[in-house]
């Protein structure tokens, strides 16, 4: 190999690389449709279109839940695998005694984990 064709591989993996690394990190986003009002956390979240993140903080996860740009709420969740691939980003909610419901578990579409809110 050249000196020329030698820099130029150099070059191209010093660019590439981080954005490899940065792809392999961006799934930590993922859009979720509600059908109903959702207590999440002390927050209620209505119907609609939110964008939710999560990061690490301390030894859990921190989720929050966005629309338009704006934080709606912000809860504790355990990042859980299991055992198939979920077809699509779906909810799991709990109904209390007074007839709310609390979301519980996210379940990532096209993935095997399930984000536990807790």
């Amino acid at each position: 190999m050249t000196r020329q064709k030698l820099q130029k591989a150099v070059l191209i993996t010093v660019i590439a690389l981080p954005l490899l690394i940065a792809a392999g990190f961006s799934r930590d986003v993922t859009t979720l449709t509600l059908h109903r009002a959702l207590r999440v956390a002390n927050a209620q979240i209505e119907p609609g279109e939110y964008q939710v993140s999560w990061r690490p903080e301390g030894g859990s996860l921190v989720v929050t839940f966005s629309q338009k740009g704006q934080p709606a709420a912000s809860a504790t969740a355990k990042l859980e695998t299991r055992d198939g691939k979920f077809a699509r980003t779906s909810v799991l909610y709990r109904t209390e005694t007074d007839g709310s419901q609390t979301l519980t578990e996210i379940r990532l579409g096209g993935r095997k984990q399930v984000l536990v809110l807790g």
